[in-house]
């Protein structure tokens, strides 16, 4: 996993240790509503789903590792993106639930797209379906625009997310101590 941002945003981003190959985050130092808000972005790869005690123990795992990175960061707002190998409505997507629910996370995705989207294509099988999510605190979920699905982007069988964070990147200036905002 990977998070990708222009060099000019870079005191704005700090990196977090994650602990767990599946998980790469960072904290974004933003101002929403003129207020400084801190932003973990994440980008997670779960196991697949091949219904064996191991990816079900690794899956849990996963979800304890992005429990405890919120936790750390003692952030305001979340955003988790990527592969979570589940569909709506499983037991998979039950137990993120239980281990969101303390940080009153929700499904972005489902919030904004139609109920036929998906984000996965298998080609051999003529199939589609939706394992990707974008999951969210309730606190930040009105501050995400133009929400999609990319179809016509094909660099693998996932379709990518695109969404904008309404938000100013802010830095503090160490000289002064005043925020310096970064358009």
């Amino acid at each position: 996993t990977a998070i990708l941002f222009r060099r000019c945003l870079s005191a704005c981003v700090r990196p977090v240790a994650c602990y767990n190959k599946r998980i790469t985050a960072a904290v974004l130092k933003v101002v929403i509503n003129n207020i400084s808000s801190p932003v973990l972005l994440a980008s997670v790869y779960m196991p697949v789903n091949d219904a064996t005690e191991f990816s079900d123990s690794e899956f849990e795992d996963v979800c304890g590792s992005l429990n405890a990175i919120i936790t750390d960061c003692n952030v305001s707002a979340f955003i988790l993106c990527g592969d979570f190998n589940y569909k709506f409505d499983s037991l998979r997507q039950k137990t993120i639930d239980l281990y969101m629910n303390e940080f009153s996370g929700i499904s972005a995705d489902k919030h904004y797209l139609d109920a036929d989207s998906f984000t996965y294509v298998s080609d051999s099988h003529d199939t589609v379906s939706w394992i990707d999510h974008v999951i969210v605190n309730k606190a930040i979920l009105s501050r995400l625009t133009n929400f999609s699905i990319l179809y016509d982007i094909i660099v693998s069988d996932h379709r990518p997310f695109s969404f904008a964070l309404e938000a100013i990147a802010s830095v503090v200036d160490e000289a002064t101590n005043d925020d310096v905002i970064i358009l």
